[in-house]
């Protein structure tokens, strides 16, 4: 089986999402199968931003007793 192509945002895009993100009044975090890393929990924790609504394959990466949730 091949593996599936990784898509990497342009530094441009990154640069636009993080201005959406800031200018956001309020921001909440989905995080589901693939997150829970070190990054993922900084980048809540600098936007202020709760982790809630844990998708299905997320809720054995992130548990209800994260801090942020």
């Amino acid at each position: 089986m091949a593996p599936e192509p990784f898509t990497f945002a342009s530094p441009m895009e990154l640069q636009e999402a993080a201005a959406t993100l800031n200018s956001c009044e309020k921001v909440t975090i989905l995080m589901g199968a693939g997150v829970g890393g070190e990054e993922d929990f900084a980048i809540a924790d600098a936007l202020g931003a709760p982790v809630g609504g844990h998708a299905l394959r997320g809720k054995e990466l992130i548990g209800h007793d994260t801090p942020i949730t």
